[in-house]
């Protein structure tokens, strides 16, 4: 979707670049999450503080991020996408989100 909302409104262009870098910050939080997964499944109850830290970080980075996309990116691609680019940015979205959530 950034590709496509980034040629058809311009004044995206940081918008998308956060979120670009957020998305690489996700991928190094959900690396955090398996560590701290993997050190509390080895030693319970050792680093389950460590967990819960790791968690909390990551579900309140991913309500802001979310958040962000909700306020703004949606919005600028139902002002500047037509139906069917749209719907398929929204596909596209949709496997990804699916494929992270799955991931192990």
């Amino acid at each position: 979707m950034f590709g496509a909302v980034r040629v058809r409104c311009p004044e995206t262009a940081e918008l998308i670049e956060r979120l670009e870098k957020q998305h690489a910050e996700r991928a190094r939080l959900i690396n955090e999450l398996d560590t701290a997964h993997k050190t509390f499944d080895a030693g319970f109850p050792a680093g389950l503080e460590e967990l819960r830290a790791v968690v909390h970080a990551y579900v309140d980075f991913q309500r802001e991020h979310i958040a962000l996309e909700e306020r703004e990116l949606i919005p600028a691609a139902r002002n500047h996408l037509s139906p069917r680019i749209g719907a398929q940015s929204t596909v596209r979205l949709v496997r990804t989100a699916i494929r992270c959530s799955t991931r192990k």
